[in-house]
């Protein structure tokens, strides 16, 4: 099955594709949407305060952890600074990793870091230890 041959190991439970590489990893944090806000008081109606929505604040960053890259996979363009126009796109698994439970795309991507472990012949794939991405928006695709 054409699924099969991209999960590498078993407790890889999320499949990432960066960029249009496609990657396995087994720990995923930074999934976040969230809405800044002011809270502004109206003189004279002191028993209610009004909030507006503010631009988001801060940095949004996806931090991919304990990943395997296929060789067959190019992974030159997955270096720090470089802007991603595919963007990212996180697919989680289900108990038995052969169904996609839910699918998030990320947008306005930027790589910020990424580490590489050590090349082990055992193991037959580059094992990427973290990658920092960061991104500006997320969508929860199903």
């Amino acid at each position: 099955m054409a699924e099969d041959r991209y999960l590498l190991y078993k407790n890889f439970n999320f499949k990432v594709e960066v960029n249009g590489v496609l990657l396995s990893f087994s720990k995923v944090s930074g999934l976040e949407r969230n809405a800044s806000m002011e809270a502004v008081r109206e003189g004279g109606f002191n028993f209610h305060t009004h909030y507006l929505h503010n631009a988001p604040d801060g940095d949004r960053t996806l931090t991919l952890e304990y990943g395997m890259a296929d060789f067959n996979q190019s992974v030159s363009q997955l270096s720090p600074g470089r802007f991603l126009p595919k963007g990212v796109t996180v697919m989680v698994l289900g108990d038995d990793r052969s169904k996609i439970r839910v699918t998030y795309a990320l947008d306005g991507c930027y790589i910020r870091r990424i580490n590489f472990g050590d090349l082990d012949a055992e193991h037959g794939g580059l094992i990427v230890n973290q990658l920092e991405i960061a991104y500006s928006s997320i969508t929860e695709m199903k």
